[in-house]
């Protein structure tokens, strides 16, 4: 009777725990089925597609409204572009910007699993990716959260006067002191 009592406590921990995990962090990764739908819902017309870089494959979305800034959605970690969803949505940024997100090398559904640890390559790689949507003709603004703010400022640092402006949501500023958790 303990040995069952045991094992049943067990297992339900371990349910809710993955219950919890998927609700805190992977609840992040939709997939592109699932970010149409989100789409459609709101009646948002966005293009959700691949781009190939340095040998890597990344997914990213656009939502455009020509002629206006570009406002380039880079996630933290773990996360993926879907972590910024409703931000997609909204109508004054639908109404102002031409919205860019990308998954970053390793998240999302860029390669999910096998991340990229150079920011500097990574900042290669979407730098890429940017110029492959030929934009430049508009201001482009980096919105990064959290560790993508780090990626968001080596793409400034990489390539000065490409990027007109960055937003930090979170910044890391001080990577020595932050802590590191197991999970």
């Amino acid at each position: 009777m303990l040995f069952a009592f045991v094992l049943f406590s067990i297992v339900s921990f371990f349910i809710f725990l993955s219950f919890i995990l998927d609700q805190f962090f992977l609840q992040y990764r939709k997939s592109d089925k699932q970010l149409r739908l989100f789409f459609n819902k709101y009646l948002v017309d966005a293009e959700i597609a691949y781009y190939s870089a340095y040998g890597r494959r990344l997914r990213y979305l656009s939502i455009e409204n020509t002629g206006k800034p570009v406002l380039l959605f880079i996630h933290g970690s773990p996360s993926s572009l879907s972590f910024f969803r409703e931000y997609y949505v909204d109508p004054l940024l639908l109404k102002y910007f031409h919205i860019i997100a990308i998954d970053r090398p390793g998240y999302g559904y860029s390669g999910f699993g096998k991340p990229l640890s150079s920011i500097r390559q990574q900042s290669e790689m979407m730098k890429a990716l940017i110029d492959s949507l030929n934009v430049k003709k508009q201001p482009v603004i980096i919105f990064g959260e959290s560790y993508g703010t780090s990626v968001a400022c080596r793409m400034a640092m990489d390539f000065p006067g490409f990027f007109d402006g960055l937003i930090l949501l979170g910044p890391s500023l001080a990577p020595g002191e932050e802590i590191v958790y197991k999970i």
